[in-house]
């Protein structure tokens, strides 16, 4: 039993290690099979715009290096973080919104949630918003790096550490409009953020994902707050003001 466990700690160490030093480009992605679906939305039967949305981040760096990961000093602590420079595409905001959709749909709260940058004539809501953090975390560990240079068995070693991570997203000035009229029925801000510690990471690559995970958080509020609208009330208020304009009008 030890014989086949130090087997699978070595193989998995060869995996860490390989994979750490010669990582692709990095993708916004996460697992959605996970996805609850939504029941007895109040949008079962409505179809959503998602307007790219504006990004508004602030870089933690602007001279990210081209064949490493970024480091900044945070407190007392160096940590990696996700620099755009190592993303598979150019626009973040875009990638980003095509996630929001693809959570969207995976999720059922809408018919269909479709990415547009004008909304289809078919679209009966458009949701519009603003990224102003997009981070990933994890701690840089000095000895995790020491412990890289000697093969396996420093990625043994390293599989017994751990390191801090955090990773936040946040979505400002959200705005869902009903298209027939383009009034605002919900507006917000939504921020999702993980943290805790895992297996130290002697090349950061992995804060690429602890930001993605942040997103998928930040998702996941988002359709809860999405879900939480009471159309009932809204209708009852279109009908309680049309009735005050034709009144009004009557006079």
């Amino acid at each position: 039993m030890r014989m086949k466990k130090l087997k699978f700690l070595i193989a998995g160490g060869l995996v860490l290690s390989l994979t750490s030093a010669c990582m692709p480009r990095q993708a916004i992605k996460y697992p959605m099979d996970d996805i609850t679906t939504s029941t007895n939305s109040p949008f079962a039967k409505a179809v959503l715009a998602v307007k790219p949305f504006e990004d508004h981040r602030k870089p933690l760096r602007t001279d990210c290096p081209s064949t490493k990961v970024s480091k900044i000093e945070k407190g007392e602590k160096t940590f990696y973080f996700n620099c755009d420079n190592h993303y598979k595409s150019d626009s973040i905001a875009q990638d980003i919104t095509k996630i929001i959709t693809e959570h969207l749909n995976k999720s059922q709260i809408f018919e269909k949630a479709i990415l547009a940058d004008v909304p289809p004539s078919d679209a009966d809501y458009l949701l519009t918003g603003q990224i102003s953090k997009f981070e990933g975390l994890k701690e840089y560990k000095l000895s995790a790096v020491v412990a890289s240079s000697f093969g396996l068995i420093g990625a043994l070693v390293n599989l017994a550490n751990d390191s801090n991570f955090e990773g936040t997203t946040t979505f400002d000035n959200l705005e869902l409009i009903r298209t027939k009229d383009n009034i605002v029925i919900w507006h917000g801000d939504i921020t999702g953020h993980i943290e805790g510690a895992d297996t130290v990471d002697s090349y950061g690559w992995s804060s690429y994902w602890k930001a993605n995970f942040s997103l998928k958080e930040a998702n996941a509020k988002l359709v809860s707050q999405l879900n939480s609208i009471n159309i009932n009330a809204i209708q009852a208020n279109d009908t309680k003001n049309a009735a005050i304009k034709e009144t009004v009008n009557a006079k």
